[in-house]
């Protein structure tokens, strides 16, 4: 089993849910801001890696980069579906397990 271990804490504009990433386990869990108890768990596509990002202007949705695989996403802050996968140009990088890999792949 990979090692899991929350990476990127992106605050709604309202304050009201906090989204962390949660890398290993390749999810976004949404989380009660007051009570910092789970309200939500939105799964992501295999391989993905959950890391910093924001949230949009509108608030309507959540931007992360994934750092393993040179990918930006975009998870609509409502329904948790992914509505983009943007692919960044190919680079080598080095992962958190300390492995290098050509992220074009």
């Amino acid at each position: 089993m990979p090692e899991r271990f929350t990476y990127g804490v992106h605050p709604s504009h309202d304050v009201r849910r906090i989204c962390v990433g949660t890398r290993g386990e390749v999810t976004l869990s949404v989380l009660d801001a007051l009570t910092l108890h789970p309200v939500a768990r939105w799964r992501l596509a295999p391989g993905s890696s959950p890391d910093m990002g924001g949230v949009t202007a509108n608030g309507r949705d959540l931007w992360f980069s994934g750092r393993c695989d040179s990918r930006v996403y975009v998870i609509d802050t409502v329904s948790g579906r992914l509505t983009h996968r943007i692919g960044m140009r190919p680079v080598l990088t080095v992962c958190s397990s300390g492995h290098s890999r050509d992220a074009s792949r």
